[in-house]
């Protein structure tokens, strides 16, 4: 009797099992880490989702809702305010600061974005529809 064929068939037997360990391990390595990360998902669409509304609530009434055409005075008279980590359900915290397009800052609200904190940040390019004077709007949530 030939012992060689069993042990070709024990040695692929032992790799299969090896990896299939090892895929495993990898697959609940990854499912126990996935939720840490949830957080960090969470800010970055709550970012988009402020900054949409921002724009979305401030079109210009006379512009036939033309692209990020928003009323910069409502918009500031708003976030002058408003408690912005009520768009937020009191989780977190917002800020929203207004740049021109050379980046200088015009008017921030909210509070000082920390150093280390995970920060989910959009920003958009708006403008005015009488003036056509484009601007950046930055949310930063953290």
């Amino acid at each position: 009797m030939d012992s060689r064929a069993q042990l070709s068939i024990d040695y692929i037997g032992g790799v299969l099992i090896f990896l299939g360990v090892v895929y495993i391990v990898f697959y609940l390595s990854m499912n126990i880490v996935a939720p840490l990360s949830k957080e960090r998902l969470d800010v970055q669409y709550l970012a988009e989702s402020i900054s949409e509304y921002l724009i979305l609530n401030f079109t210009e009434e006379s512009a036939v809702k033309a692209f990020g055409a928003v009323n910069l005075t409502k918009l500031v008279q708003y976030l002058s305010y408003a408690d912005l980590s009520e768009l937020t359900g009191g989780r977190y915290k917002v800020n929203v600061t207004l740049k021109d397009m050379s980046g200088n800052t015009i008017i921030s609200f909210g509070e000082k974005i920390p150093e280390n904190v995970d920060v989910g940040f959009t920003r958009r390019v708006i403008s005015t529809y009488q003036t056509s004077e484009r601007y950046f709007l930055e949310v930063a949530v953290w």
